[in-house]
């Protein structure tokens, strides 16, 4: 048996187990620390045959038992059960050091200058109203429509932090919620963006949610509810978010697909709010206000913007975005020639097809 202050008491068989998948598990990261991570289903196989040849006696529970419980065992395995020579005052001023450093990675999050945001109809209203009642808030629209930029405004209109996250394919509950690391002759519980706007009642932002793995989006279901919760299964612990806490998440319904595409259990949690495009007079507005650029040129970009925008239906996924005209126009205000500056800053972003291209290129130079 393994007797551990971190652990309660395990049996051989999962130890056993556990030796053959440390390998797997410990991995350096940017910090010059070991990252314990949870093993794939490969390395649990190669350490099943692994025990098998060493006639090592496991079963199924032990199995799910080693996923439970893999970072504090192999801290066991690495440490030698040192945790046995921690004295209180040490465990409080460790304890002290990790919430300042909290507070000082919380603070990097504040909004202090107020974004530029023209409001496009009642979305600061709602949002503002979703806030007020402890309510989720889901934000759809194409790329490059506002949506991140409208959170970066509410959060300096709510005066909160604000923490990002960028979802991908690879995007784990761990990445979200938080991981031991190793680090000298101690193991350090790292909170992850989303325990770490829960803890400071900031708002976390989750962008482009459906590029996530669903098994990894089902951990804001106990946020998104009237239960506001988070569960930290690797510390035993559930946190209850204060009412200063919001979680908001956004995706692009043009990215939508039987693979990527959010689960009904998760939509129905949000107070929901469809973007789009400005309007004509006020995408110029935006265009010229965010480039320092005069209203003229802003309204011929204005202009290209919306005539791409009509070639979805020729083969083109999507047209410009605000932001790719903002971008533009920053390139000619830098004194790149227009039109060099729309084939960069335009026609080459939207499309490598060498038609589309051209026929970009033919409505630029006579937009231009």
């Amino acid at each position: 048996m393994v007797v551990c202050k971190y652990c309660a008491v395990f049996s051989p068989a999962p130890v056993a187990l556990l030796f053959h998948l440390i390998p797997a598990m410990i991995q350096p990261n940017n910090a010059g620390a070991l990252d314990l991570r949870e093993p794939r289903s490969s390395a649990m196989h190669a350490a099943r045959r692994q025990c098998a040849t060493k006639s090592v006696r496991y079963s199924l529970a032990s199995e799910r038992e080693c996923h439970i419980v893999f970072v504090k065992l192999s801290l066991v395995v690495l440490s030698a059960v040192r945790c046995r020579g921690v004295t209180g005052k040490a465990i409080i001023e460790r304890e002290a050091a990790m919430t300042r450093k909290m507070t000082e990675r919380i603070e990097e999050h504040i909004i202090t200058e107020e974004p530029f945001y023209v409001a496009q109809s009642n979305e600061i209203d709602i949002a503002v109203t979703a806030y007020e009642n402890e309510l989720p808030l889901l934000l759809k629209g194409p790329t490059g429509c506002g949506k991140t930029r409208f959170m970066q405004y509410l959060a300096w209109k709510l005066k909160l932090p604000i923490i990002t996250v960028s979802c991908h394919d690879d995007l784990s509950t761990s990445d979200l919620v938080g991981r031991y690391l190793v680090k000298g002759n101690e193991a350090v519980w790292i909170d992850g963006p989303l325990t770490l706007a829960v803890r400071h009642g900031a708002i976390c932002y989750l962008d482009e949610i459906v590029e996530a793995r669903k098994d990894t989006t089902v951990v804001i279901h106990p946020l998104g509810d009237d239960r506001r919760q988070l569960p930290i299964e690797k510390r035993g612990e559930i946190l209850t978010a204060p009412p200063s806490f919001m979680l908001a998440v956004s995706y692009n319904p043009g990215y939508q697909s039987v693979v990527k595409d959010l689960k009904i259990s998760t939509r129905q949690r949000f107070v929901s709010m469809a973007f789009d495009y400005p309007t004509k007079a006020l995408e110029e507005e935006i265009v010229a206000a965010e480039a320092g650029i005069d209203a003229g040129l802003a309204e011929k970009l204005v202009k290209i913007g919306h005539l791409t925008r009509n070639l979805k239906d020729s083969g083109l996924a999507e047209g410009a975005s605000t932001r790719l005209l903002i971008q533009t126009a920053q390139l000619i205000k830098s004194g790149i020639d227009p039109q060099a500056a729309c084939m960069a800053g335009i026609t080459q972003s939207l499309t490598d097809d060498v038609e589309l291209i051209q026929s970009i290129e033919d409505m630029v130079e006579a937009v231009l």
